[in-house]
C-alpha cells in the first residue's frame, strides 16, 4: 500500500510541477534565441526509422579523425551505418550487417544488447574504427541525445575510455 500511495503522490506532484511550469517549448526556445542561446531539442522517436550514418568518432573528447570520404576511398562508403525500429536496431560495420535490441531507460540512458553479425571476411579494415571497435562502442554505449539534429551515442569501455559516436540521417 505505501508503493501505491508513494507513486500517486510522485504523480501528483509531477502535474503539479507542469502546470505551474509556463511557456511551452517554443516560447522557451523564444527565451533562448533572445539570450543569443541555441537550444535544438530532439526525441528518440527523431531517429526511429530512418537510416543514419556514422560521421564523427570522439574518444575522451579528442576527435580521433574519422572521416567519411576517408573510408569511401578505403572501400567502405556503405559502412558504418545504424537504424533503430521500436526495440531492434541494425546497420552495416565494415564489411558485416548486424543487428540486435535495444531498450531505452530514463534520463535518456539506452541499453544495446551485443550485436549479431554476418560473418563475411575482410581484405582489409578501415584505418580509423575497426568493425570490432565500433560493435564495442555500439554494446558499451549508455546514454543518447540529439545536438543539431545529429545522434550522439555515449559509450564507455571497462577500462574508463569514453566515446561519442555521431550520427547524421542520410
Amino acid at each position: 500500500m505505501k508503493n501505491i500511495t508513494k507513486k500517486i503522490v510522485i504523480l501528483l506532484l509531477t502535474l503539479i510541477v507542469m502546470i505551474s511550469c509556463k511557456g511551452t517549448p517554443e516560447a522557451l526556445n523564444e527565451q533562448d534565441a533572445s539570450l543569443n542561446i541555441t537550444v535544438i531539442q530532439g526525441s528518440f522517436a527523431d531517429v526511429i526509422g530512418k537510416e543514419l550514418i556514422l560521421t564523427g568518432l570522439y574518444i575522451n573528447g579528442e576527435n580521433t579523425g574519422f572521416d567519411r570520404n576517408a573510408l569511401a576511398t578505403e572501400g567502405f562508403a556503405e559502412g558504418y551505418t545504424l537504424r533503430f525500429d521500436e526495440e531492434r536496431f541494425g546497420g552495416a560495420g565494415a564489411p558485416n550487417r548486424y543487428f540486435g535490441t535495444f531498450s531505452l531507460g530514463e534520463d535518456d540512458s539506452i541499453s544495446i544488447s551485443p550485436a549479431a553479425a554476418t560473418l563475411m571476411a575482410a581484405l582489409f579494415e578501415p584505418e580509423v574504427l575497426k568493425e570490432h571497435e565500433f560493435f564495442a562502442w555500439l554494446q558499451n554505449t549508455y546514454k543518447w541525445n540529439i545536438t543539431g539534429g545529429n545522434l550522439e551515442l555515449h559509450s564507455k569501455a571497462d577500462d574508463g575510455t569514453e566515446a561519442v559516436l555521431v550520427f547524421a540521417a542520410e
